[in-house]
């Protein structure tokens, strides 16, 4: 559970790795790309660096948009999601 009290539904590493390459990729600034998503350079530095305790989905699905991004590659496997059992 994160501090917000949700599970963690993305990878958030991956996704950190992904927006990088993809960015360089396309030979744009962290100020490009946030200007392209309507996110802030400064959420793209902490996201890419792994410093951002906690991602907004909005801000998520936005980047994946501009990068063309499947945010099915970011999520965990079902069996990871699955609710445990709660025997009594």
């Amino acid at each position: 559970m994160s501090q917000a009290g949700t599970a963690t539904v993305f990878d958030r590493s991956r996704l950190a790795q992904q927006v990088k390459t993809q960015r360089r990729a396309r030979g744009w600034s962290q100020r490009q790309l946030g200007r392209y998503a309507g996110v802030h350079a400064v959420t793209i530095s902490k996201l890419e660096s792994q410093k951002l305790p906690g991602v907004i989905f909005d801000t998520v699905v936005r980047l994946a948009n501009v990068l063309d991004l499947d945010l099915n590659g970011f999520m965990p496997p079902k069996e990871a999601m699955a609710a445990p059992d709660r025997a009594a």
